[in-house]
């Protein structure tokens, strides 16, 4: 019988029936609390294409230890996936490359954009408002900008989320001047590449948006007392 206060062997089966339970956990991280449970092993969210077909076999485009598609301290499935270039040659993602980096996952703050090619072999970091978390790439149909939501990481916790833009010309990434005091959310390119759609929340409804993705002018779509939280152009 398994007992703490036992005999010799008693004490050993129950010992070894708590670690087969992962009692005690050992960990050397510094953000082990989990929602509901302890977190002591890191986890990474990888990023896999396959070819649509039956039979066919997903390749990884994060063979490192890094995780893409979620900002920092964003939960697994927050609104952060990739997003396909409109000629299908590279995937535009955020987190962080591996290479150059000498920070432990858990201090990290803030991501990088991130574009891969389809096949994996290119990937490079595009350094962006630094100091901003990004999240949610969406690439417009033309696919010469990529528009983003961001956030300062000075204020994290009550910063409101805007929307930061990259062109292909390599002009200098900025924030989009809406000048609204909500935050942004659900990003959709217009079809004409000059506008973009997003919803904000507004004293407890959901606003459907557009604006120029030159000047940052925006008006509103929806009625107010109207919940548009998805939507399609």
């Amino acid at each position: 019988l398994a007992r703490a206060d036992g005999d010799l062997a008693a004490r050993r089966e129950w010992l070894g029936r708590n670690e087969a339970d992962g009692n005690p956990r050992i960990t050397t991280r510094l953000n082990f609390l989990g929602e509901g449970d302890l977190e002591p092993h890191p986890k990474f969210s990888n990023l896999y294409v396959v070819e649509a077909r039956e039979g066919a076999t997903p390749r990884a485009l994060a063979p490192d230890f890094e995780s893409l598609g979620r900002a920092p301290g964003g939960p697994p499935g927050a609104e952060s996936g990739p997003a396909w270039s409109s000629d299908g040659k590279w995937i535009f993602v955020t987190g962080r490359l591996t290479s150059g980096q000498s920070e432990h996952p858990d201090r990290l703050q803030t991501n990088d954009l991130i574009r891969i090619s389809a096949d994996g072999t290119q990937r490079q970091s595009l350094r962006v408002l630094p100091g901003h978390t990004k999240s949610a790439p969406v690439v417009s149909p033309d696919g010469r900008t990529v528009a983003f939501l961001t956030s300062e990481i000075a204020k994290e916790g009550y910063a409101q989320a805007g929307i930061g833009l990259w062109s292909v010309d390599r002009a200098a990434a900025g924030l989009l001047d809406t000048k609204l005091d909500r935050s942004a959310g659900h990003l959709r390119w217009g079809r004409d590449s000059a506008t973009l759609w997003f919803t904000a929340p507004s004293q407890g409804d959901f606003t459907l948006y557009r604006a120029s993705a030159k000047t940052g002018s925006t008006e509103a779509f929806s009625a107010r007392h109207t919940g548009m939280t998805a939507y399609d152009i």
